[in-house]
Order: C-alpha cells, then sequence, then structure tokens
C-alpha cells in the first residue's frame, strides 16, 4: 500500500522508547554543524580538537547523528561492570544500573563497534541466563517481590505470578471435579 510506511518492529513498543530516552556520552568530531549543538541544548565548541567534544546524546538521537559522532560505551555497560556480572549477577542491581537495561543493552550492540558489541550480547545473554531461574523461582514458591531487578525481569515475574495462579486454579478446579465423581460413584 501506498500510505503504509515502513518502521521497525519495536517503533510502538513504550518499553524500547523509554529505554532510548537514556542519555549516552557522545564524542563530537570537528565540522559538526552548530545547529546540533543547539538541539542537544548546550553551546557549539569554538574549537575541536582531535580529541573531539563530549556531549552527553538522548541515545534515541544517537543513529541520525552518527555522521558526527561516536557513542562511549555508558558505565552500566562497560568492561568491569561486565566482568562483575559474567561472575555473579545473581546479586547485581540491575536496576540501579540502568532500569532498563536489557533493552538499552541491545541497542547499544547495534551501535558501538563490533567487538564491543558481541562482548556486551555475550554479557546480556549470560547475565539473563543466571539470573532467571532465581526471578521465577521466586514467583512460583513465595509472595516475595524481587528487587534489584530492571523492568524486562519485572514483566518475567509479573507472568510467572499469572502462570503460578493459573495452574494452582486450575489444579483446584481438578481436585474439585474428581471428588464430585467420586461421590456419584459412591451412590450408585
Amino acid at each position: 500500500m501506498a500510505n503504509e510506511s515502513e518502521v521497525v518492529p519495536d517503533f510502538y513498543d513504550i518499553d524500547s522508547i523509554l529505554s532510548r530516552t537514556t542519555r549516552v556520552a557522545c564524542t563530537y568530531r570537528d565540522g559538526t554543524p552548530r545547529d546540533i549543538y543547539d538541539m542537544l541544548g548546550t553551546t557549539a565548541p569554538h574549537f575541536t580538537d582531535e580529541k573531539g567534544y563530549k556531549v552527553l546524546t538522548p541515545f534515541w538521537f544517537v543513529r541520525a547523528l552518527a555522521p558526527f559522532c561516536t557513542p562511549s560505551v555508558p558505565l552500566a555497560y562497560n568492561s568491569n561492570v561486565r566482568n562483575v556480572l559474567l561472575a555473579n549477577a545473581e546479586h547485581a542491581d540491575l536496576e540501579a544500573l540502568q532500569p532498563y537495561y536489557y533493552e538499552m543493552g541491545m541497542h547499544l550492540c547495534s551501535s558501538l563497534d563490533e567487538t564491543v558489541a558481541v562482548a556486551l550480547a555475550d554479557c546480556l545473554l549470560k547475565t539473563v541466563v543466571q539470573r532467571i531461574g532465581g526471578i521465577v523461582l521466586r514467583a512460583i514458591h513465595g509472595n516475595e517481590v524481587p528487587r534489584k531487578i530492571d523492568n524486562m525481569e519485572k514483566k518475567l515475574y509479573e507472568e510467572s505470578v499469572r502462570n503460578r495462579d493459573r495452574l494452582h486454579d486450575y489444579f483446584r478446579a481438578q481436585r474439585k471435579g474428581t471428588k464430585r465423581r467420586k461421590r456419584r460413584y459412591e451412590a450408585i
């Protein structure tokens, strides 16, 4: 159709939108138009040396500005934090690091150079694998809502609680059904 336009699959996903509001330090090169600095709400430098000029930039804007800047790896995703998560992610406070830790990490993977992106993707995968079992177990065996979890893990916990409740309802209904059948057979 002529009126439809192609958009990325997560274009209307509120979590994806919120994760991209995070500000990332970007190094702007010499020759960056002054209007870009105005859009970012900062004053343009009079002179930019070979190191560039660092400005915090909303992540949703980074791809559009790619010809003029290079994003830096945010603190929550740097190699030291990744090493801690790879060693023991169960007790890490992902919510304090980044409320949308996994979502933002996935977006970062597409914006960073390949070696850092692969290391970050590996860390994200291993982190979720280490943490997922504990979150689901808390949902199944207790009413204690886990803390120190990011938004995706909160959704996982809530869905696990709903599934636990549905499973309990199913078993209750099955027990009631078998009790009635036994009584009917006894009456015959």
